[in-house]
């Protein structure tokens, strides 16, 4: 199977329990990870699993939890299909109840190709709206990102401690926890002085816009029960 590796850890659980229930040993579980849908990042686990057909003889029923987890676009899967085929090896998806299917099987070629032909255009939908999503969020001057860890008075301490002690990066990082309670990385320590380049200025937890934005709604909120 074929994970992305922004996914979730629960997404890898649920496909190999899949797996699991349908009959597949652990052991024999191929998992190839990328960094999206569309990019084929799993060529070595893929020739892995080859492999093991071969060794075997042929007759091994390769197992997949969707068809879209066997190749990275529709052309791709049927190419790999068939090269399954020729090892004497034949796939199995569980979620499109695909059963061993074969090139020599015309009807259950077909209704693959259009069950990843319609796989395909669901993934440019998602793409799609999650771009126009976050156009609107940009042209509204929303955040996008994690909320800072660093109040203004962190910062304030951060670039004391740099600019009139001389501490540098690795001796504030290791004092936050006893000065401020406050744990961060070296590298969030130097965006605030302003040492990493292409960055712009460290934008403190308490003037960040969620913060303001979650102020104003409790605000909102209690003036509304009063």
């Amino acid at each position: 199977m074929r994970v992305n590796t922004k996914e979730q850890e629960l997404g890898l659980e649920a496909q190999t329990q899949q797996l699991i229930d349908y009959g597949v040993a652990e052991a024999d579980i191929f998992v190839g990870k990328g960094t999206s849908g569309t990019v084929n990042t799993h060529s070595e686990q893929m020739a892995k699993l080859m492999a093991f057909v071969e060794e075997h003889d042929g007759q091994v029923e390769v197992v997949v939890s969707k068809l879209d987890r066997w190749g990275r676009d529709p052309e791709d899967t049927i190419e790999k299909i068939k090269e399954l085929h020729k090892i004497d090896g034949c796939l199995t998806s569980l979620a499109e109840s695909v059963l061993r299917a074969t090139p020599d099987n015309a009807a259950g070629m077909l209704l693959i190709r259009i069950l990843l032909a319609v796989a395909a255009m669901e993934r440019e939908r998602i793409a799609e709206r999650t771009r126009e999503s976050l156009e609107a969020l940009r042209k509204r001057d929303v955040p996008l990102g994690p909320t800072p860890k660093l109040s203004s008075r962190d910062v304030e301490w951060i670039k004391e401690r740099h600019e009139v002690f001389g501490w540098g990066a690795q001796r504030i990082t290791k004092a936050l926890p006893d000065e401020r309670n406050v744990r961060v990385s070296k590298y969030t320590v130097l965006k605030v002085p302003g040492m990493v380049k292409g960055r712009g200025a460290y934008v403190p937890k308490d003037n960040h816009k969620y913060t303001k934005r979650a102020e104003v709604a409790a605000e909102r909120a209690a003036k509304k029960a009063a």
